[in-house]
């Protein structure tokens, strides 16, 4: 795919940019550098080149640890990276871990592990007009629904924190407790007659609706889905044209609406 090659390209320059030797996937794996030096003080560019040529085999400079590569120093005195096209590893509280994004209770919700987009997912809520994660209050966030003919009233289903700025998704109405699963947090009846299925990834989340009954298909709240979008910090408009909802800030990001079904 034209992007895949363009951030392999990205990713060679890099290479020769610093000097460095690229192994491709003949070099350490990341389960070594996962397993054995995670317990330990993150181990610089020196050190670990005193301990590879010690040793006479590679060692990881954990300190170079990114979201994207690894590096370590060589026997020979070289320096060895490897760099990956998409992310291997998140940052949890100042410390590099292995991507996970199965679902652990967390404060307001369920969030995933390790992931480099910080979501939590609702735990549920009874009423239509509950408060959200905790993390923005509702008080104080600017509000847009995604349909014009819905009002900004709703339960916080995801938040999501970005670029030091949290955004929530709501849902319209009572969100009923998740049975979760791995990644993946199923709200069962959140309509009757259709489960609504979240599944955390590094970048973001996916979600399904399961229409399980002709009825449920027949709601026209089915047909068209309405969610409401809210942060402390940013505000949103509407795109009549495209029908997605961008915020302005400095900062890129963009929410796409779900599709009609």
């Amino acid at each position: 795919m034209p992007g895949r090659r363009s951030l392999a390209a990205a990713a060679v320059a890099v290479v020769l940019a610093s000097g460095l030797t690229y192994a491709g996937l003949n070099g350490p794996t990341e389960q070594r550098d996962s397993a054995k030096a995670t317990a330990r003080a993150p181990l610089s560019e020196a050190d670990a080149s005193v301990q590879a040529a010690r040793t006479g085999a590679p060692v990881e400079a954990t300190a170079m640890r990114t979201a994207y590569s690894s590096t370590w120093a060589r026997a020979d005195g070289m320096m060895q990276r490897r760099i990956h096209a998409s992310p291997i590893r998140a940052k949890v509280d100042g410390t590099w871990k292995a991507i996970d994004a199965t679902l652990t209770r967390a404060d307001g919700g369920w969030a995933p592990k390790a992931t480099n987009v910080r979501m939590v997912f609702s735990a549920g809520a009874k009423s239509s007009a509950a408060s959200g994660s905790g993390r923005a209050s509702r008080s104080e966030v600017r509000r847009v629904s995604l349909l014009k003919s819905e009002g900004p009233a709703g339960n916080a289903l995801v938040t999501l924190t970005t670029g030091g700025h949290d955004i929530v998704l709501t849902w319209p109405g009572p969100i009923p407790t998740p049975v979760i699963d791995g990644s993946r947090a199923l709200y069962p009846e959140i309509l009757p007659g259709a489960d609504l299925v979240l599944t955390a990834d590094d970048g973001g989340f996916a979600q399904l609706l399961v229409v399980k009954n002709r009825q449920a298909a027949a709601d026209p709240r089915v047909a068209q889905l309405s969610y409401g979008l809210s942060s402390p910090d940013l505000s949103f408009s509407l795109d009549p044209v495209t029908a997605s909802s961008a915020p302005w800030t400095p900062a890129a990001w963009t929410w796409r609406s779900p599709p009609r079904l």
